[in-house]
């Protein structure tokens, strides 16, 4: 069935590492469809969910704030964000 939102993310150094995230209303992901590409998984979900297309919203972090961010939480025992 719908979710309340969807979320396209990646899943860093896995194959097919482009998720479409099934999300509830407080953004928990109920689940999630691997894709080779952001816009395969956009293309999925404006099949089942009309009017999509208008509502994407990108995010301003690059690949390197991304990576940088990732080394630290790797080398900490805990972060709180």
């Amino acid at each position: 069935g719908r979710v309340a939102n969807l979320a396209i993310c990646r899943n860093y150094g896995e194959p097919n590492d482009i998720l479409l995230l099934f999300c509830d209303s407080d953004w928990n992901s109920e689940g999630c469809i691997p894709f080779n590409s952001i816009g395969e998984a956009k293309f999925e979900a404006e099949k089942d969910y009309s009017g999509i297309e208008t509502k994407w919203v990108n995010l301003p972090h690059n690949d390197e704030a991304i990576a940088d961010f990732l080394r630290k939480v790797r080398t900490t025992d805990s972060l709180v964000v």
